[in-house]
């Protein structure tokens, strides 16, 4: 199975997401996206792939990851850490066959993600990531 890095995300509360998506572009001289409003999943994200990097948060305060920053006091956190694989279906074979636990699955037309458990991975965030549209 072929891996490699393709980004971190943070985690911030919704009101933070601007100025450190402004952080972010001052820091590194490049632009990110205003925040994509996934509906679904009550969340708002802006990648930069060139810089490995996501900034996302709850899109109001009924979204899951409201809870995630409450239990964090509030507070920004690292959200999970990212590898793409070429071929997500190998990867959860191997997740699997390996006995570990796949908490949640998202798939767009873009993106097919597959999100480890955390408490089997010490507590932090693990998601493979195909991008179905990516140019090699």
């Amino acid at each position: 199975m072929k891996v490699r890095f393709n980004r971190v995300e943070l985690l911030l509360p919704q009101d933070e997401m601007a100025d450190m998506i402004r952080v972010m572009e001052d820091l590194f001289d490049t632009k990110m996206a205003t925040p994509d409003l996934i509906e679904s999943e009550q969340v708002l994200a802006s990648v930069n792939y060139d810089l490995g990097f996501e900034v996302f948060g709850p899109a109001g305060p009924t979204s899951p990851l409201q809870a995630r920053l409450d239990a964090n006091g509030g507070k920004a956190t690292v959200g999970p850490i990212v590898w793409e694989v070429d071929d997500i279906e190998e990867a959860r074979a191997r997740i699997l066959e390996k006995g570990y636990t796949i908490v949640y699955e998202f798939e767009t037309d873009d993106v097919h993600q597959l999100h480890l458990d955390r408490d089997e991975m010490h507590g932090f965030g693990i998601t493979f990531t195909q991008l179905k549209h990516r140019h090699r």
